[in-house]
């Protein structure tokens, strides 16, 4: 686990899904795994976005044909920065990014 990391987006994301959940049960235990958990597994270990990786967010965003979702297009620029591995259920919103390397470990 020590070679994988998290995309500080991608906590973002992680944090909608859970905020537009009902209140009840589950919310309540994916409040603890995303406010106290994940940090712990990934502490020292999230990407943020500097300037190398809003650039590269630029480059992407400029060469992509289609109109991407900012918070997907984010994600890439951020893995392509940092040579690093996008693993996704969602590799057809990625695989026209020039440079993106893929993984969908449900197929």
């Amino acid at each position: 686990m020590e070679d994988m990391y998290i995309c500080a987006i991608s906590i973002g994301e992680l944090c909608y899904g859970m905020e537009k959940l009902p209140h009840g049960k589950k919310k309540h235990d994916l409040a603890i795994w995303l406010y106290t958990k994940l940090p712990q597994w990934f502490y020292g270990r999230i990407v943020s976005h500097d300037t190398d990786t809003m650039t590269e967010w630029g480059r992407i965003r400029a060469r992509v044909a289609r109109t991407m979702p900012v918070v997907d297009s984010l994600i890439a620029s951020a893995a392509i920065t940092h040579h690093m591995t996008l693993v996704t259920r969602n590799t057809k919103d990625f695989q026209d990014i020039e440079g993106i390397i893929l993984i969908n470990p449900w197929e």
